[in-house]
């Protein structure tokens, strides 16, 4: 902002005004003062060196007039040929001047781009100097400074509104060459960076190159480079889903890489995958310190361990968290301070102590262990969202139990409707289920099926017969391809039992 006020104001000076007038006048001079020279010489030859649209003609004098060409036909043959070599002198020294213009021209222009750039200095002296001194331990700053200082010099038009005289006038071209493309700033933070990525790309994670469409052309510059999930938890954390990652093209192989390397590089996804060689900007790389925490299920972290020989060199350090925690009298308590805060959160209505104990007991319920609570504080918050809906509803400004139970039946309701199809069945006699008495060869049993967050208990009736036979136990379910392995090594136990029980 300095540099833009400061260097038009130099140009718009009085000593720089003047010192440009006098270039431009001594080149007029030099050039007219050359022209009047001949014309003079010529007329003391009676030859007129005459302007015209194309440049200059000479013409022979007679009495100080100008001759015609009829009478210049009729003079003598011998003051025709002394004329025409007066001609062929002049025309030769006319062309010499002419040539030397160009010569003069280009002196001029060196005169002037000279005096732009002592003005310029002058003028961006202090600013780029006072900098420098509040970097001069950094060599890459200064040396950046210096670089500055001389594209200044070079390109002092881009600060000039109008170009002006001593740059004939062009328009004034960007200045974002001079603009600094911040990609992270920790200036405020307090302590190392802690980053989650949830959107674990390529170009999410080393950074990205975006263009701009002009024209039919795809065009770029520094100022759009972009930071990725990499630099911006540089010197920090960077948390991932290993999910989300190992789905994303590429980005496995292109993060292990900028961590065996210890820098990170933007490079184009296009050119990964060799989709396209557009020519474009290549940063260079930066060095790479952080440390980097993979989530996810305990199923990801094994496959890891045994298809990807470099994970273990990787990630040396592993945390097996717990989802269920025990039942008991202080986790009892902890959980119903966990059950408040997330209320809070939430911004939900408080919970009654009877809400909360129902609130534990369903997550007793979720694992199907009654002295184990889950962990999993994602389907807590879902139920406690729908409970205060229904207190909401109700016009309560505390959640009751009744609205926990709403809401737990509500999710019920949702899924059940296999769970309402095989009880039908089973009160129209569409499966036959004996539920009074006995029968010799027949118990009932209870199947629990799950489907998503919702399992529910299928009754079965479970019948056998005895033939004469070798003592072979036919399992019909397993003869049918109707049961499932659990099923099936349930029967060879019990066969194998039958077997070493009654062998004769």
């Amino acid at each position: 902002e300095e540099l833009k006020n400061a260097i038009p104001a130099a140009f718009e000076s009085e000593h720089y005004r003047n010192s440009l007038a006098e270039i431009h006048e001594e080149f007029e001079d030099r050039v007219r003062t050359g022209i009047e020279q001949l014309q003079e010489e010529a007329k003391q030859k009676e030859l007129s060196l005459m302007p015209t649209p194309h440049g200059f003609a000479l013409a022979p004098l007679r009495q100080g007039k100008v001759v015609a060409e009829e009478d210049f036909d009729r003079l003598p043959d011998e003051e025709k040929e002394e004329t025409a070599a007066v001609v062929k002198v002049f025309t030769e020294r006319l062309r010499h001047h002419i040539e030397e213009v160009p010569r003069w021209h280009k002196q001029q222009r060196d005169r002037i781009a000279a005096l732009n750039r002592e003005v310029t200095e002058l003028a961006t002296r202090q600013s780029i100097d006072q900098i420098k001194a509040s970097y001069a331990d950094c060599p890459q700053v200064l040396a950046y400074l210096d670089a500055v200082r001389e594209d200044v010099l070079q390109n002092a038009r881009s600060f000039v509104s109008d170009g002006g005289p001593a740059f004939g006038g062009s328009d004034k071209p960007p200045l974002t060459r001079y603009e600094i493309n911040l990609l992270v700033s920790h200036a405020d933070a307090a302590a190392a960076p802690i980053v989650y990525e949830s959107h674990p790309s390529v170009q999410n994670l080393l950074g990205r190159v975006e263009h701009v469409a002009q024209f039919g052309a795809l065009l770029t510059n520094f100022t759009m480079i972009r930071a990725g999930g990499l630099h911006r938890a540089n010197g920090g954390y960077l948390i991932l889903d290993a999910d989300r990652l190992l789905v994303e093209p590429l980005a496995w192989s292109t993060l292990k890489r900028a961590l065996f390397s210890r820098e990170v590089r933007i490079e184009s996804l296009g050119e990964l995958l060799s989709l396209a060689s557009t020519v474009t900007l290549e940063p260079q790389a930066i060095p790479l310190d952080l440390k980097l925490i993979l989530i996810g299920e305990r199923r990801i972290y094994y496959l890891l361990c045994e298809l990807d020989p470099d994970f273990g060199e990787l990630f040396k350090v592993a945390a097996d968290f717990e989802n269920r925690i025990d039942r008991s009298a202080a986790n009892t308590a902890l959980y119903a301070r966990m059950i408040a805060t997330l209320a809070r959160r939430e911004n939900l209505a408080p919970l009654s102590h009877d809400a909360v104990a129902r609130v534990i007991e369903h997550a007793a319920r979720l694992l199907g262990d009654s002295e184990k609570l889950t962990t999993r504080l994602r389907d807590v918050a879902d139920l406690l969202r729908e409970a205060g809906y229904w207190a909401g509803r109700d016009g309560g400004q505390v959640i009751e139990r009744r609205h926990v139970q709403q809401a737990v039946e509500a999710q019920v309701a949702r899924l059940d409707r296999l769970r309402n199809e095989i009880q039908e069945g089973i009160q129209r006699n569409l499966v036959l289920i004996d539920t009074d008495g006995e029968k010799v060869g027949q118990v009932n049993g209870l199947s629990a099926l799950g489907l998503g967050n919702f399992t529910f208990g299928q009754p079965s009736r479970i019948t056998a017969t005895v033939r004469i036979g070798s003592g072979e136990i036919v399992d019909i379910e397993r003869e049918a391809e109707l049961g499932g392995p659990i099923h099936s090594k349930g029967v060879l136990i019990l066969s194998a039992y039958l077997a070493a029980k009654y062998a004769t």
